[in-house]
């Protein structure tokens, strides 16, 4: 009988205590594991989505707002900027593509975004690669075509994400109601239908829960005069057609224009995911507090159990194990109780990711993926066994000297 199947003998003579111990073993690796990867995923869907624009510009005031709003369909717009600025924008040298963005409207919770069809259009995950494909329909039209105003009895149209098209049950031809504001059940105003006139592929972005329609739709709607100060703008998301421009019309932009403001869209999410990480740092220290606590546990299962196994030490012992052997048979036991636990945690972390992908992606929009192990797992599992390694050193340095000649002896 080898050491391995000695501990593992061990470890079932004493199963509760040895499955609680692995329980927290697994509870620490698994919020550690949990965190550190959410944190990861989160941050590079949120800088992603951001880095599709070189600049965001709006109204002065919170930057990160501006970008939530604009960009991840969150928030409330910040404020509104004249139609003409985005005008003089869309003209400056080294523009590629301004792209106006309206927010303030919903429908049964989900942002109504007004925009141009260029958003659907010229927007690109990669070169040559579009952003947006449509499961079925098209781009909504512009609502006025060829003369000013709407009439109120035709139906403007709207452009669904796949998330906001399957909670809302809403498919290519359907009508609904916008209301104002983005609290579900707002009032909505029956005198402003929308007809669904596509409904967008996923993309595993903010953009799936959001309904797009065309600016003029929006305008129309805010105002029946559309030449009167309804024609404002939430925000205006800018391409450029170099980074070396980038910083140049930025500069321009907040010196000619003092009432606006410019975004970098990847600085103001490094930004909030340095604010999301105090939180993070403090979770993953209360993780490694339950670690520490299941190394303590090993610690007194294991020591707790030295009386009870002095003769078995004895006799193994007897039958000329030198003392390494023992140590090493306690060592061993509390190895594979964090290798148990630990891989127990990886599993529960990808598992609570599973379980909790669609409330994330119901809050962020992003879609997160179940990652695959990792060298960071590989090393969060290793530190779990040095902690089972470093607490098992007392006893198993009690085994060590366990006196053959006094132990041998049954007991009455």
């Amino acid at each position: 009988m080898n050491h391995f199947s000695i501990a593992l003998a061990n470890m079932r003579q004493r199963a509760l205590s040895t499955a609680l111990t692995m329980l927290l073993v697994a509870i620490g690796v698994g919020l550690v594991s949990l965190i550190l990867t959410l944190k990861g995923e989160v941050d590079a869907g949120f800088q992603s989505v951001a880095g599709k624009f070189d600049l965001i510009v709006g109204p002065r005031g919170s930057s990160l707002q501006l970008v939530l709003n604009t960009v991840f369909h969150m928030d409330k717009p910040v404020g509104n900027m004249p139609w003409r600025d985005y005008e003089d924008i869309r003209r400056k040298k080294g523009v590629r593509l301004a792209i106006p963005i309206v927010t303030g409207d919903s429908y049964k919770g989900f942002y109504l975004v007004g925009t141009t069809p260029e958003f659907f259009t010229e927007l690109e995950i990669s070169e040559g690669r579009k952003m947006f494909e449509f499961e079925g329909g098209g781009v909504f039209e512009d609502p006025r075509g060829d003369h000013e105003g709407h009439d109120h009895g035709d139906d403007f149209q709207a452009v669904l994400g796949s998330e906001a098209a399957r909670r809302t049950g809403l498919k290519v031809g359907d009508r609904f109601l916008a209301t104002h504001g983005v609290a579900e059940g707002a009032e909505g105003r029956d005198d402003h239908n929308y007809r669904v006139a596509g409904v967008l592929r996923p993309t595993g972005t903010p953009h799936d829960r959001a309904v797009f329609c065309h600016l003029n739709a929006f305008f129309d709607i805010h105002d029946d005069s559309p030449e009167a100060k309804a024609k404002m703008l939430s925000g205006v998301l800018v391409l450029t057609i170099s980074p070396l421009w980038t910083g140049t019309i930025a500069k321009s932009i907040n010196t000619d224009y003092p009432h606006l403001m410019t975004v970098y869209p990847t600085f103001a999410m490094r930004d909030l995911m340095g604010i999301v990480s105090n939180v993070n740092q403090v979770l993953v220290a209360i993780a490694f507090l339950v670690l520490f606590a299941a190394g303590v546990s090993i610690l007194v299962a294991i020591y707790n159990s030295m009386n009870e196994r002095r003769r078995e030490i004895a006799i193994i012992r007897a039958l000329g194990a030198p003392p390494s052997a023992v140590f090493g048979m306690i060592v061993i036991e509390a190895s594979l109780i964090c290798v148990a636990g630990g891989l127990a945690g990886l599993l529960l972390s990808r598992l609570a990711m599973v379980a909790g992908g669609g409330a994330l992606r119901h809050i962020t929009g992003l879609m997160i993926g179940v990652p695959t192990p990792s060298a960071a797992d590989a090393w969060l599992l290793l530190g779990a066994v040095g902690i089972g390694v470093a607490s098992s050193i007392i006893p198993a340095v009690a085994a060590y000297r366990t006196d053959v000649a006094t132990n041998i002896r049954p007991v009455n």
